[in-house]
């Protein structure tokens, strides 16, 4: 009890460093989500909330609630490091989980005060909450917390959300404090089941959304949500399924291709680590700049760097065994000869322009290796996969082809400083992955989505499949002759 007490006085220091630390990354790190209409980084910066749990699901949730900016995070659990988790390698262990995340999300944002507090979850703990936090959430795989967690936030009048995974699937629900009880809220089917890398990190990010959206409203009709469902398993993706399989998927056999490094590829670049991806090639020519701190949260020391040689410096700390690569270059016609000489078993497009994706397209469907592309706004998200001869490539599906010719012609040098947040980007990544292993593994997971997978923070139901799920033949000669056929349907 003594060691909490301690962090308590702990607080103050770090808040004063917090207000000192004013370098130009600090200065622009909300940047972009401040462009987001009706948004207030102040009622953000200035809630509490209080995060019960030390699984796979705490440190996703952790992790976005701290890049977003809430002004404290405090975090509890009891368990101990027993193996390499999440991003511990990137800094000395310490006794427990929440006690290294506290120093790992300190440094992914310097001006969050993150508290870790090694403790159980039992009655007599629940005293030491440092302050009344604006929300509580119950990340773990434990029925009795998450039944001392409600009881509390009904005597405390907080609103609790109440969270849990297994490997494949997970689900959340938001109480309020006057709602009626149900036994549902508990989570019961997921005591004691290990937690996945790929659902936490989807339903971390919706967690953080909904967070979001009681502390912080952008409009009026900008409501939590009652309830959540995702599982890679289900064949409409977003719904409950019943399985007796609790065991891991491994990608050490298989080599990745992810085009871009900024928000999509850290969460894409991410999940495949954490899922032991073989090999892996992170394609992306840009810099680390100060306003991609807010989403981009593997840069945390990184600004000014190449963003693909960063993400891949940090790729191989957490995880020494992946063989990575980071490639300082542009997805375009010239790219070619790296296809020439390798082949991955999949392209990851990670990018933030339909052009650029109908050159993904070209290769995907040129040399038969299948594509998932995400793609974000500040809202809403959408995931497509495409599989030669299984399903329509993003052609088909996005006019890829017609965007391109559209750049090329184009005369305008115009750009705007565009809104972007973590959540969609988080969501859409661990999407992308789930689709990922689908595709490789169809043993262990169901039929990848041959139809569009769509969140949309602002639909009632959040998330589902939408467009149709037909299969094209598409074929495509040589990438000049491509070309020339595109440019030529523009004029």
């Amino acid at each position: 009890m003594l060691k909490i007490l301690l962090k308590i006085l702990m607080m103050s220091s770090k808040i004063k460093y917090a207000e000192e630390k004013k370098d130009n990354a600090v200065i622009n790190r909300y940047s972009r989500q401040e462009l987001i209409s009706g948004w207030d980084q102040k009622k953000i910066e200035n809630s509490s909330v209080a995060l019960i749990g030390s699984g796979n699901l705490a440190y996703f949730t952790s992790a976005s609630l701290v890049a977003l900016g809430f002004g404290n995070v405090e975090i509890y659990g009891d368990e101990k490091i027993k193996e390499n988790e999440f991003l511990f390698n990137l800094v000395d262990k310490r006794y427990s989980k929440v006690e290294t995340l506290e120093e790992i999300l300190s440094k992914i944002n310097p001006l969050v005060n993150v508290i870790g507090v090694h403790a159980g979850m039992g009655d007599n703990d629940l005293i030491f909450l440092m302050e009344k936090p604006k929300v509580i959430i119950d990340v773990t795989n434990n029925p009795r917390s998450k039944d001392i967690i409600i009881n509390y936030s009904r005597r405390e009048n907080i609103p609790v959300i109440s969270a849990s995974t297994d490997i494949y699937q997970g689900e959340l629900h938001i109480i309020k404090p006057r709602d009626k009880r149900l036994k549902k809220w508990l989570l019961d089917e997921y005591d004691g089941l290990k937690q996945g890398n790929i659902p936490s990190a989807v339903l971390a990010g919706i967690i953080t959304e909904e967070a979001r959206k009681i502390v912080m409203k952008i409009n009026k009709d900008d409501i939590p949500i009652k309830n959540f469902y995702y599982s890679s398993i289900s064949r409409t993706r977003f719904s409950k399924e019943d399985t007796n399989n609790n065991e891991e998927i491994s990608l050490e056999d298989k080599y990745a291709l992810v085009v871009g490094a900024g928000a999509l590829g850290n969460f894409v670049t991410l999940g495949l680590t954490l899922n032991n991806i073989g090999k892996l090639d992170i394609l992306d020519f840009d810099d680390v700049e100060p306003h991609n701190l807010n989403r981009q949260l593997l840069f945390y020391d990184n600004v000014g760097e190449k963003k693909s040689l960063s993400l891949a410096s940090k790729i191989k700390k957490i995880n020494p065994e992946v063989k990575v690569n980071g490639i300082v270059d542009k997805l375009d016609e010239k790219f070619e000869k790296y296809f020439r000489k390798n082949k991955p078993d999949i392209i990851l497009d990670c990018v933030d322009n339909l052009s650029t994706r109908a050159i993904a397209n070209y290769f995907a469907i040129k040399y038969k290796i299948p594509l998932i592309s995400g793609g974000t706004d500040p809202y809403a998200g959408q995931v497509v996969v495409y599989k030669p001869g299984e399903s329509a490539c993003l052609d088909c599906k996005l006019k890829v082809d017609k965007a391109l010719a559209k750049e090329r012609t184009s005369h305008s040098c115009t750009y705007a400083a565009q809104p972007s947040v973590i959540t969609t980007n988080q969501i859409i990544g661990g999407l992308m992955v789930g689709e990922v292993m689908a595709v490789l593994d169809p043993e262990n997971h169901r039929e990848f989505v041959k139809k569009t997978i769509k969140y949309d923070s602002r639909n009632p139901s959040r998330a589902g499949l939408v467009g149709s799920g037909n299969i094209c033949n598409c074929k495509r000669g040589t990438i000049k002759k491509w070309l020339n056929d595109v440019m030529k349907k523009a004029e």
